[in-house]
């Protein structure tokens, strides 16, 4: 029994770990931003992309740059997401 519970418990967890993919859609329209209007968190970029990782600059900005894409494409999902709420709570109120 205690057996069952730890698996069941592992399998719950690792399904609560997996992030949400990432639409097509949103990823069409997330390349056409500029690299330029691309949000930044830098912790992240650290992260994700360390200096030592990648020897070439061309290199570490492309990982920079994918994980700004990636971060703006979370950002458009979540507005989209908010606005979806809202929508079903106006049409609930009234």
């Amino acid at each position: 029994m205690k057996n069952f519970i730890v698996l069941f418990s592992i399998i719950l967890l690792s399904a609560c770990a997996t992030p949400t993919p990432i639409p097509q859609d949103v990823k069409d329209k997330v390349a056409q931003i500029s690299t330029d209007d691309l949000p930044r968190n830098s912790s992240l970029e650290q992260t994700r992309c360390p200096k030592s990782r990648y020897r070439s600059f061309d290199k570490h900005m492309d990982c920079k740059i994918s994980v700004r894409r990636e971060l703006a494409a979370r950002q458009m999902m979540r507005e989209q997401n908010t606005a979806i709420e809202e929508s079903k709570n106006e049409t609930i109120k009234n």
